[in-house]
């Protein structure tokens, strides 16, 4: 029996193990995941793990993964993939074989490209949505890059902890390529109504340290 390989322990990667013992394939399956969780779902990350400072949904615990004999290699990150061999190299420079290989990664947040960069963070793991959710103090002004559904959604869950919310938009109106611009003016106008101050048309030059806190120009 052929051996399955999947590098990603999100929603696809972890789903795919999950759907193909269930259907009945007894093939060894490698899980590997580069975070040091559990596979959980991404969704809540934005707004009840903020808002509630609740665990997101595992989508399958360790115990479920070992009795349905899924391998998982927690925190492991790959480095290589060697096709012609069939091996993987992880980052900690073991060697793993496999017949079939599943690409499950995923996206990955935009990284800003402007000077200051590096003060900015992103949401799209447990461990970043944590981060932020320390920030998330009441009267602390934050500024989010993005008006899409996770950044107005972040800007939601910002607002009911009584922080100050102002979002920065490149694009003449919020979810310029998710919603028709009617929808986005009732969003935009219920954002507003809960005190959410939202900038479009704006162009992000660089962010500064301050001694407390930081500026964008």
């Amino acid at each position: 029996m052929e051996s399955l390989t999947i590098i990603g322990a999100g929603e696809a990667g972890t789903r795919a193990a999950l759907h193909l013992r269930e259907r009945g394939w007894d093939g060894e399956i490698v899980l590997i995941g580069q975070e040091p969780h559990t596979p959980y779902e991404r969704p809540p990350l934005s707004n009840a793990v903020l808002t509630e400072g609740i665990s997101p949904p595992l989508l399958s615990s360790a115990e479920q993964l070992q009795k349905l004999q899924i391998r998982f290699l927690q925190g492991s990150q790959v480095a290589e993939i060697d096709r012609q061999s069939h091996r993987l190299r992880l980052q900690n420079d073991e060697s793993l074989p496999y017949d079939k290989l599943l690409l499950a990664t995923g996206a990955s947040a935009r990284r800003l490209t402007c000077s200051g960069s590096e003060h900015a963070l992103v949401l799209r793991n447990l461990d970043e949505a944590l981060a932020f959710r320390s920030l998330l103090v009441p009267g602390k002004h934050l500024i989010l890059i993005g008006a899409g559904f996770i950044g107005l959604e972040l800007a939601a869950s910002a607002r009911k902890l009584d922080c100050k919310v102002t979002v920065l938009e490149m694009a003449p109106r919020i979810l310029g390529r998710a919603v028709p611009p009617e929808v986005a003016e009732t969003i935009a106008s219920e954002q507003k109504r809960q005190g959410v101050e939202i900038r479009c048309d704006v162009q992000l030059d660089q962010i500064k340290a301050l001694k407390s806190g930081y500026t964008i120009e």
